[in-house]
């Protein structure tokens, strides 16, 4: 059922641009005390998200510093597919509890992926999605350590009691959970010595958070008929509930009534057929937008994702995440990095990164939102200030050694003290 994921060697070393000594010394040190731990992540997909982009980039840099690091995926089922899609907005403080009928499959479902990670040779394993959450308190070997690592938004936790006695029941086989923010750590686990709190990071050597220049951004922008020499509103994201794209839109309808040259692109992965939330967003949009001038649609494939989104955003005038609920976000730090203005939506993830005024705005509504675009539009000074000053919250926070030296800490505490 679990299908293991092999990835390309790379070395700690090409990161020492960077980091700092002590940064580095720090690292190498806690790496030599854990050499030879055997850790191997499971999560739902390697195929698209932050999720697999952070496991992705940080499973080679862990097994150049000697540590033994693996990772398994789950099998697309789409009845699962439906269910943990209810789950995801259990946890993010929406939709009911699972119906009972949903909830045996759900856990048939953990019980056969139990069945496999008793077969992973690991000591220690690490379940870095929602979908195999139980699959813990169905395993035979007692000897393995579990973590599990979240990366939802519960900032506006779901105080259904049936969810708070599910997750404290099926949560008690972990030795320790991860979170990405102080704000979406639970109440119910705010005391406990379990919980740590390791924000995610990007690559900054991965193509997609490299400022793209040239040909490439012009022949993007010609393609999707999208004029450089007019103001850039961009919001990079899934067609999902949680990304808030009509918020976006209704802010943009009232920036156009004041700088009518504007544009507003949005930019996904192809929507699957499958997803009717997806399917359903996606059609709403392009059904509002139809007599709406200067509104682009630019859908992406595997292939090509990552050099149309660092195109994208590096030719953006300013760039939008307006979600209600974020777990990190992840297109928040690459926009940051390449030294852009943000404003993003009031949720736990986007205001651990930004710090409201200084380097990036956050916006509670629609309304705030148009204000906040019209400020930055307006004002190429201030965009500049803003984006230098985003630039170094990520160069000092949120770049990859800084996610593995966190980890490493978690690891070096859990597994040697």
């Amino acid at each position: 059922m679990l299908t293991k994921v092999e990835l390309n060697q790379k070395l700690f070393g090409d990161y020492f641009q960077f980091i700092d000594a002590d940064l580095k010394s720090e690292i190498f040190s806690l790496a030599k005390r854990l050499k030879g731990q055997t850790i191997a992540y499971v999560s739902a997909t390697s195929a698209r998200g932050g999720v697999a982009e952070l496991i992705s980039a940080a499973t080679p840099i862990f097994n150049d510093l000697g540590l033994d690091f693996s990772w398994y995926t789950l099998p697309h089922i789409t009845e699962q597919f439906l269910i943990s899609r209810q789950l995801r907005d259990m946890f993010q403080g929406e939709s009911d509890f699972l119906a009972p009928a949903d909830l045996k499959k759900f856990l048939d479902f953990n019980k056969l992926i139990a069945e496999d990670i008793d077969k992973i040779p690991a000591q220690t394993i690490v379940i870095s999605d929602y979908q195999p959450l139980v699959a813990p308190i169905f395993c035979k070997d007692q000897t393995k350590k579990f973590i599990w690592q979240f990366h939802l938004d519960f900032f506006q936790v779901n105080k259904d009691p049936k969810f708070i006695d599910f997750l404290v029941k099926y949560l008690a086989p972990y030795a320790a959970y991860i979170f990405n923010t102080e704000a979406s750590l639970p109440s119910f686990l705010s005391s406990s010595k379990k919980a740590f709190i390791i924000p995610p990071a990007i690559d900054p050597l991965k193509a997609k958070n490299r400022i793209t220049q040239g040909k490439i951004s012009t022949e993007i922008l010609r393609k999707n008929n999208i004029n450089l020499d007019q103001p850039i509103i961009l919001q990079v994201s899934r067609f999902n509930i949680w990304k808030n794209h009509q918020g976006v839109l209704d802010a943009f309808l009232e920036i156009k009534k004041k700088l009518p040259t504007a544009q507003l692109v949005f930019v996904s992965h192809l929507v699957n057929e499958n997803d009717l939330e997806q399917v359903t967003i996606y059609q709403s949009l392009l059904a509002q937008t139809k007599e709406i001038p200067d509104v682009h649609f630019v859908v992406t494939t595997a292939e090509h994702n990552d050099s149309v989104v660092s195109a994208l955003q590096s030719v953006a005038t300013i760039i939008v995440q307006n979600s209600s609920r974020e777990g990190f976000g992840l297109t928040v730090t690459e926009a940051m990095w390449k030294q852009k203005a943000v404003v993003g939506g009031f949720n736990s993830g986007i205001m651990a990164q930004i710090d409201d005024g200084i380097n990036g705005f956050i916006a509670k509504d629609a309304i705030e939102l148009s204000h906040l675009c019209l400020k930055l539009l307006n004002d190429k000074d201030l965009r500049e200030k803003i984006g230098q000053a985003a630039h170094q919250k990520v160069a000092q926070n949120f770049l990859l050694p800084h996610f593995i030296l966190n980890y490493l800490r978690m690891l070096d505490q859990l597994l040697i003290n």
